[in-house]
């Protein structure tokens, strides 16, 4: 443990462990997503991972990168709304998902396709799949839009209006028929709000669409895993049984041919830089 307790120790734990490399990361199924792009991206660097259980404990590690007082590591975390809000501060040590967090990746037809077939108990069209899961994405997003961008601007003055820890909230449905924003209760959720720290100012054009790229992504893999179910259950019959772990270990090993060509040149981009 004496070599991380100052920054030279963190600078040389690479040659005690024998990697070219620490990563330090926010959770174990971070470990999985950032290993994947290392492995596809940098296959010539031998990389260490470490958890740290939160961006909020990432956060000594990256001052000390940023003012130059570590080296020999990088820090991998989610965007959050940083960019949206703030803006990234370039430092080619501190990687960044493309959008909130890695689970955006995988918000796509080919993902979609790709689960939906999975737990299939027979084949269905892909092409059939990919344009319903667009179809689906649009209806989603003419609300899912507005509704995130009230939610980045009011997250940047106080507390957010989605509560992203319910991947449910303001959505309307069930497990049977699928998930659509409750236009109603956002309403009411705003109408509530009154005085109550009014949502910043914020210049999205830059951005363009922000949905679902930078909508929580615990809430949209949630989306995504139950529409394959529903659409499933539709077309060929009862979802066979997956676990969420094994259906990420099927998009991981996947990755380059289910993400948008967008999110694969920016995520090549970061890691070429390292």
């Amino acid at each position: 443990m004496s070599f991380r307790r100052s920054d030279a120790g963190v600078s040389n734990y690479k040659h005690f462990l024998g990697v070219d490399l620490v990563a330090y990361v926010e959770g174990k199924t971070d470990v999985a997503y950032w290993e994947t792009l290392f492995v596809r991206f940098r296959p010539d660097l031998k990389v260490r991972y470490e958890k740290k259980e939160g961006v909020e404990n990432l956060a000594d590690i990256i001052d000390a990168v940023i003012l130059g007082r570590i080296s020999n590591v990088v820090v991998c975390r989610d965007a959050d709304y940083v960019p949206l809000i703030a803006g990234w501060t370039t430092n080619n040590r501190i990687l960044r998902t493309h959008g909130y967090s890695f689970e955006n990746d995988f918000i796509t037809p080919e993902a979609a396709a790709t689960v939906a077939r999975l737990i299939a108990p027979e084949q269905i069209d892909e092409t059939f799949l990919q344009r319903a899961f667009r179809r689906y994405l649009a209806k989603l997003s003419k609300l899912g839009e507005w509704l995130l961008r009230l939610d980045v601007g009011f997250s940047a003055t106080g507390e957010g209006l989605i509560v992203r820890t319910n991947p449910r909230d303001l959505m309307t449905g069930d497990d049977r028929r699928g998930y659509d924003f409750s236009e109603n209760d956002a309403r009411a959720r705003l109408a509530g709000r009154g005085q109550q720290n009014a949502a910043a100012a914020i210049d999205f054009d830059q951005h363009g669409s922000i949905y679902p790229r930078y909508f929580c992504g615990h809430s949209m893999l949630f989306v995504l895993f139950n529409w394959c179910r529903v659409i499933v259950q539709r077309r060929a019959g009862r979802p066979q049984n997956a676990s969420n772990g094994v259906i990420m270990h099927h998009l991981f090993s996947h990755y380059e041919r289910l993400v948008a060509t967008s999110t694969r040149e920016f995520m090549a981009r970061q890691l070429a830089a390292v």
